[in-house]
């Protein structure tokens, strides 16, 4: 992906300075039931590295909620690299607060 945006000249690809970010969806389930449980979403991701840590933490963490007997709750989480840990972003239940703008690229009736 990084190479593509790149090749295709829609984005210099500097993570560290915020032009190119990642997401993740993780959610987990038992092997047998083939089915996956509530996702979490792990947001703005500035390195590959930090993007495979912060997966393999929340992996840990939702297998361990579960066999505790807890629940998965669907929710949007940040990646910590000091802490090497995800936690629920504080802010996504604000959504009210966050102001929206219309991108200026796009059609007239999206403005």
């Amino acid at each position: 992906m990084h190479a593509l945006v790149r090749w295709i000249d829609i984005c210099d690809g500097n993570m560290q300075e915020g032009s190119f970010r990642a997401d993740a969806n993780v959610s987990v389930g038992r092997s047998a039931a083939n089915v996956l449980g509530t996702r979490c979403e792990i947001k703005n991701l500035n390195s590959f590295r930090f993007l495979e840590r912060a997966i393999e933490y929340e992996v840990r963490r939702q297998i361990a909620v579960i066999e505790d007997g807890g629940r998965i709750v669907q929710e949007t989480r940040l990646y910590d690299p000091d802490r090497d840990e995800t936690r629920s972003d504080a802010l996504e239940g604000r959504g009210a607060r966050l102001l929206y703008f219309p991108d200026p690229t796009c059609c007239r009736s999206c403005r």
